[in-house]
């Protein structure tokens, strides 16, 4: 019985292996790899306007990958964390939607009462 149980930890420990080498590999597709170098090059570049243009490229690949970017109103208020504001309500960060699922909650500001 204590072989068997052995033969079966170290066929759960290559499986573990196995699966974790294969989650290694496929960490980013081609164009996330794109994205991602194309934001470290704004980064490195120390131009802000060349930056800029590469940041801007994170919207059309959050709607290409389905995730719905939704910006602060009062009647959404409840996706996001509202900071109070002398300014009135601005959005920082949208939230971030994947359908009806909140993947990530906004960032909000909005006037003190």
């Amino acid at each position: 019985k204590i072989s068997t149980f052995c033969e079966m930890e170290e066929a759960w420990i290559a499986e573990s292996r196995d699966s974790a080498g294969e989650a290694e590999r496929e960490k980013l597709s081609e164009e996330e790899l794109q994205l991602v170098a194309d934001l470290l090059e704004g980064s490195y570049s120390e131009n802000g306007d060349f930056a800029l243009r590469q940041l801007r490229k994170i919207r059309p690949f959050l709607q290409h990958l389905g995730i719905e970017q939704r910006e602060y109103d009062r009647n959404n208020a409840d996706l996001f964390e509202i900071l109070p504001s002398k300014r009135g309500a601005a959005t920082l960060r949208p939230a971030l939607l994947d359908g009806d699922t909140l993947l990530l909650a906004g960032k909000a500001t909005e006037a003190e009462l």
